[in-house]
């Protein structure tokens, strides 16, 4: 875990998060009504992080996210050869700007 203000780096820190159950807009007929669920739940959220009671551990995704969608997605290959290309483009340029460098006496080889 990173402090920032005293820019140390703790290791080994447990981390305590809550999570409340998914609150869906759509399930309210106005948005007064689903601001004040979310005031509440997160209220009852909060009691209970500070409480360190009624804490579960769980591992994966949250809750109210499809775990069939949560997945690593392969390289296509056109990704991948578009991705070299443009690194060999850059080397290209590199080269040739130490080269042109190189003839006027700009940069000399460390030697």
């Amino acid at each position: 875990m990173l402090d920032e203000i005293n820019l140390r780096l703790n290791k080994h820190q447990r981390l305590v998060t809550c999570v409340s159950e998914v609150i869906y807009p759509e399930n309210y007929k106005t948005k007064e009504k689903f601001f004040e669920k979310v005031r509440s739940v997160w209220a009852e959220t909060y009691k209970t992080l500070n409480k360190n009671e009624g804490i579960t551990e769980v591992g994966g995704v949250l809750p109210g996210v499809d775990k069939e969608k949560c997945c690593d997605e392969p390289v296509l290959p056109e990704h991948a050869a578009w991705s070299w290309g443009v690194i060999l483009v850059v080397l290209a340029i590199i080269l040739s700007l130490y080269v042109v460098c190189y003839k006027q006496g700009i940069v000399q080889l460390p030697y």
